[in-house]
C-alpha cells in the first residue's frame, strides 16, 4: 500500500520504478553475500565455538562476524586461544567481505543506470 501511495507522487513513484527495475540485481547481490557471511559464520562457529562465547551459535557468530565488519572485534582474544587459524580466518574473512561490499559499489552503479534509464 505504501508504494501504491508512492505513485501519486512523481519523484517517490520514480524511486519506486527504479528500485523495482534493479530488483533482481540486488536481489542477486543478497545472495552472494549472504552465502559468504554464512559461510563464514559457520567456519567461526567450527573453529572458535567451544572457546569463545561470541562463536558458540550461529546468531552468535554471525553477530560477531557482523561486528567485525565495523571493526568491533577483539582479535587478541581470539589469538589467546592458540590456533593458528584465527589470522587466516580473519584475514579471509574481512578480504572477502570487504571486496564483495565494494561490489556493492557496482551494484549503486547499476542501480543508476537503471534510474537513468527509467527516469
Amino acid at each position: 500500500r505504501l508504494f501504491k501511495a508512492f505513485s501519486a507522487q512523481p519523484r517517490l513513484a520514480l524511486v519506486t520504478r527504479t528500485m523495482s527495475a534493479a530488483a533482481g540485481d540486488i536481489f542477486h547481490f543478497g545472495i552472494v553475500f549472504g552465502s559468504v557471511f554464512f559461510t563464514f559464520a559457520v567456519m567461526g562457529m567450527a573453529f572458535f565455538g567451544r572457546e569463545h562465547k561470541a562463536f558458540a551459535s550461529l546468531p552468535r557468530a554471525s553477530t560477531s562476524l557482523f561486528q567485525a565488519l565495523f571493526g568491533d572485534l577483539d582479535i587478541e582474544e581470539m589469538e589467546r586461544s592458540g590456533r593458528d587459524i584465527t589470522h587466516l580466518f580473519f584475514s579471509g574473512y574481512m578480504l572477502m567481505a570487504v571486496l564483495i561490499l565494494l561490489n556493492m559499489l557496482m551494484l549503486v552503479a547499476i542501480i543508476l543506470d537503471v534510474y537513468a534509464v527509467t527516469k
